[in-house]
């Protein structure tokens, strides 16, 4: 098929003058702008060309926020005893006492893995860390007590 000439009355309908218009030439003339706009940055080929984003799971993004959350946490100074498990061989009653141990180590895992499917779900194991702590040093360690709710601080501070 060629190219129809509106209004043209005088020219025949593939020819104008001495000019032949065909599919050919069209389809050459758009490669030939295509690629010189690759060549363009972004925001000069916004208007031609609309970049495909690929869109992500929402869970997947939120998965990512978490991670981020997580390793701001972990690089905050009172995050050092909640990185890795409890030491039960020095604390030997640890499990008897905590029965779903928790630490930033586990929570960032289940982040990598897309583990959360809401906040609720990812501040529920950030509450987990706290209540632990809480609840197996009691009292006796208010350093260590403190030091969770400064990382709840963290947390909280991150998310809003």
């Amino acid at each position: 098929g060629g190219f129809v000439n509106e209004g043209i009355d005088s020219a025949p309908r593939e020819t104008l003058g001495k000019i032949r218009i065909t599919s050919g030439a069209i389809q050459k003339a758009a490669q030939s702008e295509a690629r010189s706009k690759r060549g363009l940055p972004d925001h000069l080929q916004r208007h031609t060309n609309k970049r495909q984003r690929r869109k992500l799971n929402p869970v997947t993004e939120l998965n990512s926020v978490f991670e981020e959350v997580v390793g701001a946490m972990w690089k905050d100074a009172s995050s050092a005893n909640f990185r890795a498990p409890v030491d039960t061989r020095n604390n030997p009653r640890y499990k008897d006492i905590i029965l779903n141990p928790i630490d930033l180590n586990i929570i960032r895992a289940n982040t990598k893995e897309q583990k959360y499917p809401d906040r609720a779900a990812f501040l529920a194991d950030v509450e987990l860390l706290v209540s632990n702590c809480k609840e197996y040093n009691g009292t006796r360690d208010m350093a260590l007590v403190s030091e969770v709710m400064a990382l709840r601080t963290v947390c909280h501070d991150q998310l809003d």
